[in-house]
């Protein structure tokens, strides 16, 4: 409701799977985090527009996927990909060097951290107008050589008269030897069409081949990356204060129509990618910015 004045903030399993959620609420959106699934954040509603900004959906096996492999179009066969988590946002990704963004958009790769979907333990604090949400797990990341033992603080904190969401991270090493990693935050959202003109992704002044928020690319050594949406007069940006390497691809799923098999645009998702030689603890601050005009 738009007349809450300050925020509220419950801890609940709101979705009835045995595991709490925090739901945060305040007059301008609602959060919801999901602590035992990555510490991650499950929905974000942005309540000028009445609309969730996370509204996506996992790639999973269905019943006609099995008409489809039979199909004699390989592209599409190729194109049956499946997700091994839910996806949301503010997922923890230790990724190996060498795949890029083709081999994360096809989930050809391996994951070497147990961060994604595991138990981030959490606190609630709540100071004059700011709530603030500190998720904590310690696990393990496979480097180069051997295994590290890493603990992942990130810090959200959101003021009630606000729609700029702070989130602070920092990576502790728990080992005596540095640890050479790439770690990748995860971003999901879906402003429902991927191939309008209206709706496209910007980074600065940076002029791209393909903006279409289906597109598949990487944008290195920015501090930006925003989503506009023309159509519903809103934007979400991530903002880093490092400077660091976007990667996006879209969500899709495969489905047959009257005209065939087609490929269906879901949501896209941005990674915010960092290689980074941890040798005690190494920290870095992102801004989500939801606007509006």
């Amino acid at each position: 409701s738009l007349n809450i004045q300050s925020p509220v903030v419950d801890v609940l399993d709101f979705d009835c799977d045995g595991y709490e959620e925090i739901i945060y609420e305040s007059k301008f959106i609602n959060m919801y985090v999901k602590p035992d699934s990555g510490g991650s954040i499950q929905e974000i509603d942005f309540k000028e527009k009445a609309f969730n900004l996370l509204d996506v959906m996992s790639r999973r096996k269905e019943v006609s996927h099995y008409k489809l492999k039979s199909y004699e179009d390989t592209n599409y066969q190729n194109s049956l990909i499946y997700d091994n988590y839910q996806r949301s946002s503010l997922i923890d990704h230790f990724l190996p060097k060498e795949i890029d963004v083709n081999d994360f958009y096809n989930n050809n790769y391996k994951e070497l951290g147990d961060f994604v979907n595991q138990k981030y333990e959490y606190e609630i604090n709540i100071k004059d107008d700011d709530t603030i949400f500190r998720l904590k797990r310690n696990g393990v990341a496979l480097g180069i050589e051997d295994f590290s033992k890493i603990g992942i603080i990130k810090t959200i904190q959101i003021n009630q008269s606000s729609t700029i969401i702070k989130i602070d991270y920092q990576l502790n090493n728990l080992n005596q030897t540095k640890a050479d990693i790439r770690f990748a935050i995860e971003f999901n959202f879906n402003l429902l069409s991927g191939d309008s003109r209206d709706r496209y992704y910007k980074f600065g002044k940076l002029k791209l081949e393909d903006k279409r928020l289906k597109s598949i690319g990487v944008v290195q050594k920015v501090k930006n990356a925003e989503i506009i949406d023309e159509w519903q007069k809103l934007s979400i940006e991530i903002e880093s204060t490092a400077y660091t390497n976007f990667w996006r691809c879209p969500i899709e799923t495969v489905s047959r129509s009257e005209s065939g098999l087609e490929k269906l645009y879901q949501s896209s998702t941005i990674l915010v990618v960092f290689d980074i030689e941890l040798i005690d603890s190494w920290q870095n601050t992102l801004f989500l910015k939801i606007k509006s005009w």
